[in-house]
């Protein structure tokens, strides 16, 4: 341990890992685990959450602030001007010259002059020319969202410049936000405020949901105009509220609140009806027929009161705007070549394969924060990528050259409480033997995968999953290590005749960050563990892959040869399986327009390769998937098939992104979905008032919270993070890693 210390201060990174010294990334990274493991009280965060939301107010409709005083102008244009639109610290970087150099090479005629005199270009006047300027923007958004940004915040014109050439879809509004003939395509779902939607039920002054209302929505949202989708976000709050007081006089429970009792049986006073109209839903119903009598508008409602708060999408709006979504990109698929999708509902791993596979001139691909993309994707996804590059050159078409991928970060808790902690894979506590074997697992595929195929920003030092691995809670620069090992190892020339003693250092190097999280004694590696044990293989029953039994459960040692399954595949599914945020619900709701999928979930998909160099890291040992019923007992002992299939991960069988904009059963389909999210948001709203009216017990009533995982808070910013029963075996948060941290300091690790 303390000899690979010792190499890596001499040697420093990988240059494909990153350029900075050791030591400062190190400072760095503790210093922000420290700075990161006090959360505000709760009382605090909201203070902190009102003042934000009341400046974000003030500075876009000019009212109030809480003590009644209007803020002047000038306060006002300095609170904007300290905004990101001002010159700052995003000024042009290195590579970004680079970029915006070969972008104008690639346009502009080296004989170009003004008046017989050569024009002095500077980025502005580049990106303001009617030639080159959407050519040199849809090099750059081809570069991913970082060198974006590092462009766009040089200034508040470049900002503006590169905001309105790129063709921006408005996910809340299901209309674009910019239009323009770039063959960029960005899809985002803005931060809006309760506040700012409210505005309308002053500009039109008509009762919510009537006949004027609704011709008024109609025609605004006609239009486009943002209005219309404001309107939408009142009125389906008020039809949640009167849907729920119907069902609370039809879903009856003689018992009292369905917690009380351990009767969780529809009553059978209850209506048909409402039996029918929840699909025998028995929580829902019983959730309706437990809420206090709602005279007035329920606390649910979130533009019941006078405080402003961030706006939340409805699941059945936002299934409505993902078709949308989907139809739009059909349209615009004849020319568009790059896409980045950022923060948007709804989508998963199979949407995303909808979206890919119907735009056949895309060559770029940004996904950043979509909340139902978790790490674990990237295999599917990099498979995906294969397959449609397989079938383009077939075509003699241009394949897919970069994704850039910035998965789901889960920071849990946003204040102090006793589960409270920052996993970033996932909400809840993770088993460590899982969780740490399953991370790298997963890097690694990713990596040689990405590498066979020669894949673009991925795995570039500046590109946003590199960012993403860096902020996940771990041994100190753990992936950093573990890729700056990986590149070492394959690089080694078969030729060298050294080559392998720098193999055994590299694959040491690699399992490094591995074993200091799940293994002890690690101090006394050499020899009997560096010379005879490292580099032991078992191999997967459920992706077929040799690797390191590093890789695997600690107990697949006791497990039959035919029958141990990696922790990259366990944790895939798991990630899958998370309840939290009602990842669930939105998960059923995509099952219903993806019918057939359900039939095939467990099918292979179509293996990206691995890159040559690295088979004695890891292989694709077979791609049988039935045992042959025929062969003795014995003899079926023997054969490694992958028979034992863990993730749900196929990307089969799904609807295309045609189908889905112009065919006639998927559209029916997408109704059914788009009923079944007004069900789960009608339920999640009875929670959530629940939660306000049995907040603690009330005559004999026991407190609802506590009987709920969540706190009787789903997919709201009060949900309540699982109980951590395993404590030092549970995968790394913040003050874990902190601990491990100064551990490794001290043993000169």
């Amino acid at each position: 341990m303390i000899e690979s210390r010792k190499r890596l201060e001499k040697a420093g990174f990988h240059p494909r890992v990153t350029a900075r010294p050791l030591k400062e990334l190190e400072q760095e990274s503790i210093s922000q685990l420290r700075k990161k493991i006090h959360r505000p009280s709760r009382r605090t965060f909201r203070e902190r959450q009102r003042r934000k939301l009341d400046i974000a107010d003030v500075s876009t409709t000019g009212r109030r602030v809480r003590s009644g005083r209007l803020r002047s102008n000038a306060a006002r244009n300095a609170m904007s001007s300290s905004g990101p639109l001002t010159r700052g610290p995003w000024y042009l970087t290195e590579r970004l010259e680079k970029i915006a150099s070969e972008a104008v090479n690639k346009t502009l005629s080296p004989e170009a002059d003004t008046n017989g005199r050569r024009e002095q270009l500077t980025m502005e006047s580049l990106m303001n020319h009617s030639q080159m300027g959407a050519n040199m923007l849809n090099h750059v958004f081809a570069h991913g969202h970082k060198v974006v940004m590092n462009l766009a915040m040089t200034s508040s014109k470049m900002f503006k410049l590169v905001t309105e050439n790129a063709n921006q879809w408005d996910f809340s509004s299901s209309s674009y936000k910019a239009k323009s003939p770039s063959t960029v395509f960005v899809a985002m779902l803005p931060t809006q405020y309760t506040h700012e939607i409210k505005d309308v039920l002053s500009k039109y002054s008509f009762p919510v949901n009537s006949d004027k209302w609704v011709a008024m929505r109609q025609k605004l949202e006609s239009q486009g105009h943002r209005d219309g989708q404001k309107m939408r976000a009142i009125g389906a709050e008020h039809e949640f509220f009167q849907k729920a007081r119907r069902f609370r006089r039809q879903c009856l429970r003689s018992n009292g609140p369905y917690w009380v009792t351990e009767d969780t049986e529809i009553d059978p006073r209850t209506t048909r009806s409402a039996v029918e109209w929840w699909h025998d839903n028995k929580e829902a119903i019983n959730i309706m027929g437990s809420l206090k009598a709602l005279k007035t508008m329920w606390s649910a409602n979130q533009f019941e009161g006078s405080g402003n708060k961030q706006y939340q999408m409805p699941l059945s709006i936002a299934m409505d705007s993902l078709q949308k979504l989907m139809t739009e990109m059909h349209t615009v698929s004849t020319y568009i070549e790059v896409v980045h999708l950022h923060d948007v509902p709804l989508v998963d791993r199979r949407m995303l394969a909808a979206m890919m596979r119907g735009m056949p001139h895309v060559v770029r691909v940004g996904v950043y924060r979509c909340p139902l993309i978790h790490f674990g994707d990237v295999i599917p996804i990099l498979d995906l990528i294969h397959e449609i590059n397989t079938g383009r050159r077939e075509k003699e078409m241009p394949a897919i050259k970069g994704f850039d991928f910035y998965p789901n970060f889960e920071d849990g808790m946003p204040y102090q409480h006793q589960n409270a902690a920052t996993y970033g894979l996932t909400w809840g506590p993770l088993a460590m033997d899982l969780g740490q074997r399953g991370f790298y697992g997963i890097l690694l595929k990713a990596v040689m995968k990405a590498k066979a195929m020669d894949l673009g920003q991925l795995f570039e030092k500046d590109g946003a999953l590199m960012d993403w691995l860096a902020k996940v809670p771990n041994v100190p620069l753990g992936p950093y290590c573990f890729l700056d090992a990986l590149y070492r190892y394959l690089e080694v020339d078969d030729e060298d005749p050294d080559r392998d003693e720098k193999r055994t250092q590299a694959t040491y190097d690699l399992l490094k960050p591995i074993r200091i999280a799940v293994e002890t004694n690690l101090g006394q590696d050499w020899p009997v563990y560096y010379t005879k044990q490292m580099g032991r293989k078992y191999f997967c029953s459920s992706c077929g892959y040799e690797t390191f039994r590093e890789l695997f459960p600690s107990h697949a040692k006791y497990l039959p040869r035919i029958r141990r399954t990696c922790c990259a595949c366990i944790l895939q599914r798991d990630l899958d399986d998370e309840k939290d945020h009602c990842k669930a619900w939105k998960l059923n709701l995509l099952d219903i327009v993806c019918p057939l999928w359900g039939l095939v979930h467990l099918e292979f998909n179509k293996e990206a390769p691995l890159y040559g160099n690295g088979a004695g890291l890891i292989r694709l040992k077979s791609t049988e998937a039935e045992r042959d019923p025929h062969l003795a007992p014995e003899v079926q002992e023997l054969t490694l098939i992958r028979d034992n299939k863990c993730p749900s991960d196929s990307l089969v069988g799904l609807p295309t992104l045609e189908s889905i904009a112009k065919g006639t059963i998927i559209p029916s389909l997408w109704k059914e979905a788009v009923a079944l999210g007004f069900r789960y948001d009608l339920q999640r709203r009875g929670i959530l008032e629940l939660r306000h009216r049995y907040s603690r017990q009330w005559n004999g009533v026991p407190a609802f919270p506590p009987t709920r995982e969540d706190g009787g808070a789903p997919d709201h910013e009060d949900e309540l993070q699982p109980t951590d029963e395993d404590g030092d075996l549970s995968f790394f948060d913040h003050r874990k890693a902190l601990v491990v941290a100064n551990s490794m300091r001290l043993s000169g690790w």
